[in-house]
């Protein structure tokens, strides 16, 4: 009799260390499960656990049947129950949620995963669909190709959320070579945008060139936008700091024509010109194109962005162009701007540091961050206004007198001196260093009494031109906003004046080894379950 009481005790231990051994095997078929899928481990682990926890069953049969029964086990069931109504609650809540309430948050520190504003803004102008046709393999073999697809997926559903207007299919170039060659698709990741008889193609996955491709196929007539030439400008073709080939990029981005005019050459502005930049000219202009840009502005209502550095001699080249300006309302000195309370480091007093937001016109309102003004001259409105003309300061440095200040007074040499404010003789805070200007003036049956009058001429004179050349640390400041901006309201397309796209800052990781990956594997999938399953065992048999 004690024999077999012995025996039955030591079956049931044996029995019950299977048990657990199977449940162990359990637990490792669950996470290979969720980690691979299935696999040949997967199959191994999942047959011993059956196998081992059917042998604790048939060796314990009465006591699991006791156990069915017993009070527990009711309580278990009606815990297991609750449970999966508390899931199936989850996952009702989340599908609705997904369906009906589509939104992401986006907490990273440039809002990486957002759209811009301006591409809101353009999505949200638009009146006809836009049909986008993404050419993508949907099973890449490489992790690059992988990566694009992802990216590609997620940001052109973005643009879709935006806008019921944007119409978007995936199509698999390899399954379909047929819609491929109707594209003329040459490479895998090419997204097609459509409107009407136009088509632009993407090749890259890019905000900036998204929103361009959708500008380009709905806006109706190109602009085109002359920099003049012939004295010495900033070259649109120059790919040095000091050149404007970057500004003359964003602009191509923003679906504007540009090139280069040597009105020298020419008998007039031609009449294609939607607006003119003149980028620090080094030479005087001649009257015959003084008298051009007056018909351009004055019988053509003409747009004209005018940036003029500090003059670097006492006698300024361009006193024809100042006097020119002289009568739209502007007054153009010849100092150079000092900010001892606000500029940009380490450039020192000399380059103004100006938020310029807080001026609340139309150029500025948007841009977030403040712009550099290097070695700049002073740019105001007149005291005695010019009727029907409205000149607006849209850039100023701090107000504090003596702080900020015009620098007059030039050595021997002609160059400037930094012997403080002098209030007698420099130009006193704050300093206007950019205005805009507008006139509003009456043709014969353009508008009734009580009406606005038309506007017909823009103007944007700014003291400066640093802040749109090629040099980054202006340009990625405020400075290319800005000048964008002044462009935009020039053309009248105030639509495309908010925050652009920025380029994504590059945070790369160091891809892992293979025998990190293994470790990783090794660790999370093995070794720390199994460890924490061993723990719990050691202190059940304990208290057992």
């Amino acid at each position: 009799m004690l024999e077999s009481v012995t025996s039955k005790t030591t079956t049931n231990k044996i029995s019950e260390l299977l048990g657990l051994i199977g449940l162990s095997f359990g637990l490792d078929a669950l996470v290979t499960y969720l980690a691979m899928r299935t696999s040949l481990y997967f199959w191994i682990a999942l047959g011993l656990c059956i196998a081992l926890v059917g042998v604790f069953c048939a060796a314990r049969l009465e006591s699991v049947i006791s156990a069915i029964r017993s009070r527990q086990a009711v309580y278990g069931m009606n815990v297991t129950v609750a449970a999966i109504l508390v899931i199936g609650i989850a996952v009702v809540v989340n599908v609705i949620t997904a369906l009906f309430f589509d939104k992401e948050m986006d907490w990273t520190a440039e809002k990486t995963f957002t759209l811009s504003e301006q591409t809101k803004k353009i999505l949200k102008n638009l009146d006809e669909d836009v049909k986008v046709t993404a050419f993508f393999s949907r099973n890449p073999t490489e992790a690059h190709a992988q990566h694009q697809l992802q990216e590609a997926e997620d940001l052109l559903q973005r643009y879709q959320r935006e806008s019921k207007k944007i119409k978007l299919e995936f199509i698999d170039p390899y399954a379909d070579p047929l819609k491929a060659q109707e594209y003329k698709i040459e490479f895998n990741g090419t997204t097609v945008f459509e409107h009407e008889d136009k088509r632009e193609s993407v090749t890259s996955v890019d905000e900036q060139k998204f929103t361009s491709a959708i500008m380009k196929v709905t806006k109706g007539e190109i602009k085109k936008i002359y920099f003049l030439t012939g004295h010495g400008e900033r070259s649109i073709e120059d790919y040095d700091r000091q050149g404007f080939n970057r500004a003359k990029e964003a602009l191509e981005k923003q679906n504007y024509k540009v090139e280069e005019l040597l009105l020298a050459t020419q008998p007039q502005i031609p009449d294609d010109s939607s607006a003119i930049i003149i980028a620090n000219p080094q030479a005087p202009f001649s009257e015959h194109e003084i008298d051009a840009l007056k018909e351009y502005l004055d019988k053509k209502r003409g747009k004209a962005l005018i940036m003029l550095d500090p003059s670097p001699a006492a006698s300024d080249p361009n006193q024809k162009l100042i006097k020119f300006l002289d009568g739209w309302g502007v007054e153009v000195k010849n100092d150079l701007v000092f900010d001892a309370e606000r500029f940009a480091f380490p450039f020192g007093k000399s380059v103004p540091y100006v938020d310029v937001k807080q001026f609340y016109h139309t150029i500025t309102k948007d841009v977030q961050v403040p712009v550099p003004f290097a070695w700049a001259r002073s740019v105001s409105p007149k005291e005695k206004s010019i009727p029907d003309i409205t000149v607006t300061s849209i850039a100023r440095t701090t107000e504090r007198e003596g702080f900020s200040w015009g620098e007059k007074s030039r050595n021997e040499k002609g160059e400037f001196l930094d012997d403080g404010y002098t209030k007698s003789k420099d130009t006193v805070a704050p300093v206007s260093l950019a205005v805009a200007v507008q006139r509003e003036r009456d043709t014969a049956g353009s508008s009734t009494e009580g009406e606005p009058k038309p506007i017909d001429t823009r103007l944007v004179v700014i003291g400066d031109s640093d802040f749109a050349s090629n040099n980054e640390y202006f340009t990625t400041a405020g400075g290319l906003d800005f000048f964008l901006n002044s462009v935009n309201w020039l053309l009248m397309e105030e639509d495309l004046i908010s925050i652009r796209p920025k380029p994504p800052e590059q945070r790369n990781l160091r891809p892992m080894l293979d025998r990190e990956v293994r470790m990783v594997l090794l660790l999370s999938i093995f070794a720390i379950p199994r460890m924490v399953f061993i723990l719990g065992l050691i202190v059940w048999w304990r208290r057992r």
